[in-house]
């Protein structure tokens, strides 16, 4: 529609030309030539145009269906890591309470399965308790009761909060104050969070690190409560 408009418009122009030209004794011959040529022009103007649209249409399907192919291999790819990750830390859980079980047994401690699940073990006089996460290869490990002070003893419950904030911006091994609800006693526990797998170098050793932390950080605290 484009074009027959255009070639209208410009034999309409042509027309007018060509009368003014002979009314005025101009012999029309050649420039009927060069009005021909225009109209090729136009013309190929016009086909160049289409051919440049599709070829810009068919440019984008092209990349549609690219970026479509890499979304789909992208998700397939997504979801095989996925499945692999799962299929790699599933058990995690389970094979880091195997490796500890099995060291504890090694160091001849003493250890059971409380009713919640957890561990229960002791380890050179201290008492022990370690919890486990599905898929997450960590070891939550609870010294409890390294220290009380019964509810009269009100200015030695505010000396041991204080010493357990000091405490604790002084070591990586945390220290917690718990008050007992029925007789407001307060007990001092020591907790930590530390990673736990086969591929740890002498792994016992590595565990037995990790446990005398808790005892050093007992240790400090009692020599700083008993200056007193």
């Amino acid at each position: 529609m484009e074009i027959l408009i255009l070639s209208i418009g410009v034999a309409f122009i042509a027309y007018l030309w060509r009368k003014v030209n002979e009314d005025n004794g101009v012999d029309w011959s050649n420039d009927r030539t060069d009005m021909a040529k225009l109209m090729d022009a136009v013309r190929e103007k016009e086909r160049l145009k289409n051919e440049v649209g599709v070829k810009v249409t068919r440019d984008n399907k092209e990349i549609e269906d690219m970026e479509e192919n890499m979304n789909t291999n992208n998700e397939e790819w997504a979801k095989s890591q996925l499945k692999k990750v799962d299929e790699d830390t599933k058990p995690v859980g389970v094979k880091t309470r195997e490796l500890l079980t099995g060291i504890l047994t090694k160091l001849s401690c003493q250890w059971e399965v409380d009713e919640t699940g957890d561990l229960v073990f002791h380890y050179q006089g201290g008492h022990f308790q370690t919890s486990f996460c599905d898929n997450v290869p960590f070891l939550y490990v609870y010294f409890a009761g390294i220290y009380s002070v019964e509810a009269y003893q009100k200015d030695k419950i505010e000396r041991v909060k204080e010493l357990v904030n000091k405490m604790n911006r002084q070591s990586s091994v945390k220290m917690v104050y718990v008050v007992d609800p029925d007789d407001g006693e307060m007990w001092v526990h020591i907790e930590d969070f530390f990673l736990l797998v086969p591929e740890i170098p002498y792994v016992e050793d590595y565990l037995q690190l990790m446990l005398r932390r808790f005892f050093q950080l007992q240790h400090n605290f009692l020599s700083e409560i008993e200056r007193e």
